[in-house]
């Protein structure tokens, strides 16, 4: 029997995202085009509206360069290699426009946003990331971390004893940025959680993979962990965005 060819599964996706609830606007934003097998999920940062400019900027930005790089009528046997620089071209890419339009507006000044994406390509996920929003996957019940956040733990300056997690990178901040970027098989039934630090600040894997296993469409995985989230009293912006491998 011939094998089925790996770029005939069909994706399914859904994502959301929420204001959460302490914050006055949302600074998060994702990205789905499944017509490219792309997606992608930033968490903006900086004073005013410069985090929600920069989140939204970036996603749009790199809409358009993977729509230049990527063509979704793909020849198959396309190096790995080749498609990791393509991504990491488009990143590039973005990186610079979000830093350029901080340096041109003052009010934009310092602004960044984390990026996290990924590629489904034949049977392979080329996933990449800047910053601390994650994208795990669970397969066969388990979930499995595959990003490792670009932060450290320091004291707080406002509050004495107490202490945060610092971005060490992020996408427009400097005018480079070296995003870590990786590739793995995939399987039908795979689904790909992609989330801001609102859900994972509150959410344990635990928790998480345990929503996962709830027999339920993808709409109520994603509703039931923003509801969990905000039930932790998350004090953060909320957004999720799943992909499911279909069998």
């Amino acid at each position: 029997m011939k094998k089925k060819n790996p770029t005939s599964f069909r994706l399914e996706s859904y994502g959301l995202s929420d204001i959460g609830l302490i914050r006055p606007n949302n600074e998060d934003a994702f990205l789905s085009m499944p017509r490219y097998r792309f997606f992608a999920i930033a968490d903006g940062m900086g004073g005013h509206n410069a985090g929600e400019v920069a989140s939204k900027e970036a996603v749009t930005h790199l809409s358009t360069s993977i729509k230049t790089l990527i063509h979704p009528q793909k020849k198959a046997n396309i190096p790995t290699k080749d498609l990791i620089y393509h991504l990491r071209s488009a990143i590039d890419d973005t990186n610079s426009k979000i830093f350029n339009l901080g340096n041109a507006t003052s009010a934009f000044r310092g602004m960044g946003t984390t990026l996290s994406c990924l590629y489904l390509y034949e049977d392979s996920v080329i996933y990449a990331h800047i910053g601390d929003s994650r994208i795990y996957r669970f397969r066969e019940n388990e979930l499995k971390q595959l990003t490792q956040d670009h932060s450290v733990l320091t004291e707080s300056k406002s509050q004495k004893g107490a202490y945060k997690y610092v971005i060490t990178r992020a996408i427009g901040t400097c005018f480079r940025v070296e995003p870590e970027i990786a590739a793995v098989t995939v399987q039908p039934g795979d689904i790909f959680v992609m989330c801001t630090d609102g859900l994972s600040d509150y959410v344990s894997s635990e928790e998480i993979e345990a929503l996962l296993k709830r027999k339920s469409s993808l709409q109520k995985k994603a509703k039931d962990l923003i509801h969990s989230a905000k039930s932790e009293g998350s004090s953060d912006n909320i957004t999720a965005l799943l992909v499911k491998v279909q069998r």
